[in-house]
């Protein structure tokens, strides 16, 4: 591992001035926190959508159903196997996904940055550079300290084969455009994998183009494989048309075209599970967007009182904690307003409590005012 580190220093007008910008930003996310947070609770609900499809049997074509939003469980297949004409023999696979990895110099970054009187301010990086596996390798000229640390650009790069068709039974579908169930790894044997002069097959694992792979060097390649296997049970949602099963669009916009491991109900529940899931990742990211904007918002006043380093750490502290109860606060609020106002009865029972509410208040003022009158 090699070490470099790099000082910059900063003035007190250059850190106001970044500050400022900081506002700027600050507003953006702010606005955008609302944004996100208010669609959260619009997005629609796969789960409940797949509830509505029309079951149609596997084993034969329901022309009754023609046109409908319909749900197929079987299982997958393919007429037509598919392989990697380079480096894997064709098997019993839909998609068949070749993934590649350098290994290569990898650069990490730590920065600290050190408040001085007067406002100024000096920031120390710095920079670690380590080889490790990545399907990704960098280029060395966007290091900030390329010298000895090259990698050379791969000779091989991951790849997708899709077999030529596809379906669930009776029924055919477009397994490219489709989302389908997640791939599992493909064990390698000497019976599956192409045999080549600069390949060698470590374990079952990995197909290695090197010299050595428990010491492997700078631009040194492992390949591994996974794909979504025939013969799984799966459940399809789509609209069928004839023989063949298209992508669907829930009130012609949302759309479901989706092949999922598992029962017709097993299939339904994970969409379920994935919109709560998705639902509080974007809740957070809502509120950390709005915290996060307000903090910038308020950057300028630490970047003032950092004449007094001290002065400066504290008020930072008392931001946080005030704009994160804000957040917090307003995430909330927002949160509960889209609720209502995205459901249906919610939104009716809201606005009959309102309209009974301020009923009780006029009628209570109109009482007021004529016993004041007497």
């Amino acid at each position: 591992m090699d070490t470099h580190t790099k000082v910059t220093k900063t003035g007190w007008g250059q850190n106001i001035g970044k500050s400022i910008i900081g506002v700027l930003i600050g507003f953006v996310m702010f606005i955008v926190s609302f944004i996100v947070l208010w669609s959260t609770e619009g997005r629609t609900n796969l789960g409940k959508v797949a509830e509505k499809a029309v079951v149609v049997s596997s084993g034969t074509v329901e022309t009754a159903a023609n046109g409908e939003f319909v749900s197929v469980t079987g299982d997958l297949q393919t007429n037509s196997p598919v392989g990697d004409p380079t480096y894997l023999k064709a098997g019993q696979y839909v998609v068949l996904y070749r993934n590649v990895e350098m290994y290569a110099w990898i650069e990490e970054t730590e920065t600290e940055t050190k408040k001085k009187t007067g406002g100024g301010s000096e920031e120390k990086t710095t920079y670690r550079y380590v080889t490790e596996w990545t399907s990704d390798p960098s280029s060395s000229s966007d290091f900030e300290f390329p010298e000895g640390h090259d990698n050379p650009r791969m000779k091989v790069r991951s790849d997708t084969f899709y077999a030529p068709t596809a379906g669930v039974g009776a029924y055919t579908f477009d397994h490219q455009s489709a989302s389908l169930p997640n791939p599992t790894p493909i064990q390698l044997t000497r019976d599956n994998a192409i045999s080549q002069w600069d390949i060698r097959l470590i374990g079952r694992d990995f197909l290695y183009m090197g010299r050595s792979y428990d010491n492997p060097q700078v631009g040194d390649l492992r390949i591994s494989f996974e794909a979504v296997h025939t013969g799984k049970k799966v459940t399809l949602f789509g609209q069928l048309t004839g023989s063949e099963i298209l992508p669907y669009y829930h009130k012609g916009k949302t759309r479901l075209y989706r092949a999922l491991y598992g029962t017709r109900d097993e299939a339904i529940a994970t969409m379920k599970t994935e919109h709560k899931v998705m639902g509080w990742i974007l809740r957070i990211l809502g509120f950390v967007l709005m915290w996060i904007g307000l903090t910038l918002i308020y950057g300028p006043i630490s970047a003032f009182l950092d004449v007094l380093p001290f002065l400066g750490k504290i008020s930072r502290g008392l931001i946080a904690i005030v704009t994160f109860l804000i957040a917090l606060i307003l995430s909330i609020i927002t949160t509960v307003i889209s609720m209502i106002f995205h459901n249906t009865i919610a939104l009716i029972i809201f606005i009959l409590v309102v309209g009974v509410v301020l009923f009780f208040v006029f009628t209570r003022k109109k009482k007021k005012s004529a016993i004041e009158q007497i």
